[in-house]
């Protein structure tokens, strides 16, 4: 069983919100705006640096995570490339995969050439976290 965490993350100064969520046609799972607090506990928290905008879906599989991550290339990115490219050339924008792997390790990725040109067209930084708990 796999915990499966796949995002689009914008940050940058001076993010609109409202007009990410309608130039990508996507409601953001999560945002915050610079010097935002955010309370992790009763005595610490944390104060945002920049403007922040993720689009972000879960899931709790036995498939392959390769198989949620190409739907989720197809679907969400290569479905939005003109509008990513424009914002990547104001913003840092980011690719993401979280993954939690338990008791099976099959930390495995194989990203086909149309997948990676469109992520690199873009101008997509690529981060993958794996744990295995």
């Amino acid at each position: 069983m796999i915990n499966l965490s796949i995002a689009v993350k914008v940050s940058g100064s001076n993010l609109n919100v409202s007009n990410l969520n309608e130039e990508l046609n996507l409601v953001a799972t999560d945002f915050h705006y610079s010097n935002d607090v955010f309370k992790m506990t009763d005595k610490l928290s944390k104060t945002f640096k920049s403007d922040y905008w993720e689009y972000r879906l879960k899931f709790k599989t036995d498939q392959w995570a390769q198989t949620i991550i190409n739907k989720f290339i197809d679907e969400i990115i290569m479905e939005r490339i003109t509008p990513l490219k424009k914002i990547s050339m104001n913003f840092y924008t980011e690719f993401f995969i979280g993954i939690e792997y338990h008791k099976v390790a099959n930390p495995s990725f194989h990203f086909d050439k149309e997948r990676l040109r469109a992520l690199s067209e873009i101008g997509f930084e690529i981060d993958i976290d794996t744990y295995i708990v």
